[in-house]
């Protein structure tokens, strides 16, 4: 049986429990896990190891690297700091119970005094071989809806960049550039966070430089990377695989056709479908506003990447319409969620202006095939569809009319029979709007919303607004971000939401910040 114990300990300790995730592989049979740790909330620290083992815990203020032959490296930087929570190896102390997990559950004060105090922890387990190392996490305390700083920046500035959590807790960063939208500079630059230490290093490039591409981490460990384009919207058909336990890329198989700014969806099955894009980027000068021939380029095509064969497959016929810059989602069902996007264009009084998806696609797997589903009552592009807590699909903002203005607007779809219907959502407060923002559903079931464009196509302007949907649909302003951003990603980890990179237009941002979320 699990051994828990609520504990209330002195401040000196309470950082020990503040929120992290692991950086490194276990060294030994025991790992360290933590959940999310919120100033005026709960969180627990939990190990596990062999049952009956003498056991070590402790954190330091400041990370270490001390390698110890046949034991594995310590993590921890033995400062004054350093204090041992538990010391069963050393000293006499309970061993770990038959259950094999230890779990210490802390109610954290509100204080802000110890907003964004970050630890280091790691913990060792006796064997018959001799002792055995866990993981190692940093933890660091945050007030809710607060905003800290990564310990380094990126190594580039980036916009319209992938990021890819990795097996072993890390972030794999991926392409961009700088640039607009319709303008982008692409990079074949990679990086990796490290969310231990809290920052970043210069990893393998890919062979080709990149930008509104997609990257979607596979069941077995690896990253798959697809099409987008190079330095002013010349389109790949090209893909590429990373290895994270070798640091290399290999190529994989050509796609059909050139996609830039499609959509990249892991199945349940553990293939990718790959939805739309555009099979080219290019204005007829770089300072074009004649935006036409992208406009012209979009496509209703889509394929499916299988990463046991290495092969790429079209699916078993078209989406219903063709769509740049659509939206995608996997559904409780598994079946996937394809919406909005432009389709083609007209000329009026020589003004380019877009068509929509007059239509919405679900792929099921089972027949690989889409069938029409009813379409949003705003058509969007650049628009968020996430999955709340309830199961129902918010899509969010996003942008569209005829000079594809910045949407405040957002519907729910529900699945149902087969298909599905749209419902009216609230709209963002204050009369506000986004798009080429960034959501993510949290761990209970809201969505956070970060970060985007306002204005129109060809002069969007980035905004450091951020909201909370809940999981049954209201919508909250939160505190606003560091700095505006657009292009921009965001993820979710037990240590929070990380925010990497921006762009003002112009300039893309080489920061990154670790949002403390809501209680």
């Amino acid at each position: 049986m699990k051994a828990t114990y609520r504990i209330t300990v002195s401040l000196g300790l309470l950082a020990l429990f503040a929120l992290g995730q692991p950086a490194l592989e276990p060294q030994g049979n025991c790992r360290i896990a933590t959940n999310l740790a919120i100033l005026g909330g709960t969180s627990t620290l939990t190990l596990d190891g062999p049952a009956g083992a003498p056991f070590s815990l402790a954190f330091d203020t400041i990370p270490g690297n001390l390698p110890v032959p046949g034991v594995g490296t310590i993590w921890l930087g033995f400062t004054p700091g350093l204090t041992y929570l538990v010391n069963g190896i050393f000293m006499p102390a309970p061993p770990l119970p038959a259950s094999g997990q230890f779990s210490l559950s802390v109610t954290w004060p509100a204080s802000p005094a110890l907003d964004g105090t970050l630890f280091f922890v790691q913990a060792g387990a006796g064997t018959s071989a001799g002792i055995a190392l866990s993981n190692a996490v940093s933890v660091q305390t945050g007030l809710p809806d607060s905003y800290h700083p990564t310990l380094g920046l990126m190594t580039a500035a980036r916009a319209f960049h992938r990021v890819v959590p990795l097996q072993n807790g890390a972030l794999m960063v991926i392409g961009g550039g700088a640039g607009a939208f319709l303008s982008p500079a692409a990079t074949d630059t990679c990086e990796r966070y490290d969310p231990y230490h809290r920052t970043f290093q210069a990893d393998t490039p890919m062979s080709a430089a990149r930008t509104l591409h997609r990257a979607t981490g596979l069941a077995d460990g690896r990253v798959f990377v697809s099409g987008g384009s190079a330095t002013l919207g010349a389109g790949w058909n090209s893909t590429e695989l990373y290895d994270p336990a070798t640091q290399a890329w290999t190529a994989g198989p050509n796609l059909s056709a050139n996609r830039i700014a499609h959509t990249a969806t892991l199945l349940d099955d553990g293939r990718v479908l790959l939805c739309g894009g555009a099979s080219n980027f290019m204005l007829s000068s770089p300072t074009s506003t004649n935006y036409m021939p992208i406009f012209s380029a979009a496509q209703a095509t889509a394929e499916i990447f299988d990463p046991v064969t290495g092969t790429i497959t079209p699916t078993a016929n078209l989406m219903s319409s063709a769509r740049i810059g659509g939206a995608a989602v996997k559904l409780p069902s598994g079946k996937v969620l394809i919406t909005g996007g432009v389709r083609g264009g007209f000329s009026f009084f020589g003004i380019a202006t877009p068509t929509y998806a007059q239509f919405e696609d679900l792929f099921d797997p089972a027949t690989n095939s889409f069938t029409t589903v009813p379409a949003l009552a705003q058509p969007r592009f650049g628009h968020t569809l996430n999955v709340r807590g309830d199961g129902k699909v918010a899509a969010i903002g996003g942008a569209g009319g005829a000079l594809v203005i910045s949407l405040g607007t957002s519907e729910i779809f529900t699945e149902s029979g087969g298909s599905g219907f749209w419902t009216g959502g609230p709209n963002l407060p204050g009369s506000a709007s986004t798009a080429l923002h960034t959501a993510v559903t949290l761990a209970d079931g809201s969505i956070y919303v970060a970060g985007g464009a306002i204005g129109a196509l060809g002069a969007f302007n980035p905004i450091d607004t951020a909201w909370r949907m809940t999981s049954t649909g209201a919508l909250s302003t939160l505190s606003l971000l560091p700095g505006p951003v657009q292009a921009h990603t965001a993820h979710l980890t037990p240590a929070g939401v990380v925010l990497i990179g921006g762009s003002d237009t112009t300039q893309s941002v080489d920061t990154a910040q670790i949002w403390t979320p809501v209680l």
